[in-house]
């Protein structure tokens, strides 16, 4: 007997179960179907997004219209009361009316991530997202040109503006959404951000922030006409 038969022999009496030596049948492969028929419709798509937030310590708002989201933006960075606040190239929120409260609390558009010590300094880095899960509470950001991946990374505080219609149900949505729009040349780096940063890999001891923003904002536009 092989020393790997002895440490799998060892490993099954400890589990106090016989082992498994036959390859098990996989009687479906890739996708179940069930799975891939799961949708939700769009209210319940915002809802469920709003739960697994919620789940994960995320700070969730929802607005009716774009004035109600930039007059909610500027309430909440009143609350913060940042030094400091950086945010994506300001073409990023063509869709938002924030301009004036970006103005107001001296945003500063990170063009490149060359700008890495103004993001390091920052408080606040408020970002727009290209696609939010609603199953696991995630928002995907793209880093391109005028979204520097360091925004939603350096500052303490990240701050994502989320319209309705962005949220899919599922992971795989989001992969296809990627796919349809950039076809063989997706961007350089797509991240998918579930609440803030998070570790218990000293001690299984959980410690927020260490690699990234300790607390996570997201403002949704309720964009969707039902």
């Amino acid at each position: 007997m092989t020393n790997r038969e002895e440490f799998l022999n060892h490993i099954a009496a400890r589990l106090r179960r016989p082992r498994v030596t036959d390859k098990p049948e996989q009687p479906v492969r890739g996708t179940p179907s069930f799975w891939g028929n799961y949708e939700l419709s769009s209210s319940d798509r915002t809802a469920k997004f709003e739960e697994e937030l919620a789940k994960l310590g995320v700070k969730a708002h929802r607005f009716s219209s774009s004035e109600a989201l930039s007059a909610g933006l500027e309430q909440l960075l009143t609350q913060l009361s940042p030094r400091s606040v950086v945010s994506w190239a300001r073409e990023s929120f063509h869709s938002f009316a924030v301009d004036s409260v970006l103005d107001r609390f001296d945003a500063v558009a990170m063009e490149r991530d060359e700008s890495m010590t103004v993001m390091e300094q920052a408080n606040v880095g408020i970002t727009t997202v290209e696609t939010a899960i609603a199953d696991t509470g995630t928002i995907v950001v793209y880093a391109k040109p005028g979204q520097s991946r360091l925004v939603s990374l350096l500052p303490t505080v990240h701050i994502a503006l989320v319209r309705a219609s962005q949220i899919v149900t599922r992971l795989g949505e989001a992969i296809v959404r990627l796919e349809q729009e950039y076809g063989e040349f997706p961007p350089s780096a797509v991240y998918f951000i579930s609440g803030p940063s998070r570790s218990s890999d000293i001690e299984n001891d959980l410690t927020i922030g260490v690699h990234g923003p300790a607390e996570v904002h997201v403002l949704i536009w309720d964009d969707v006409v039902l």
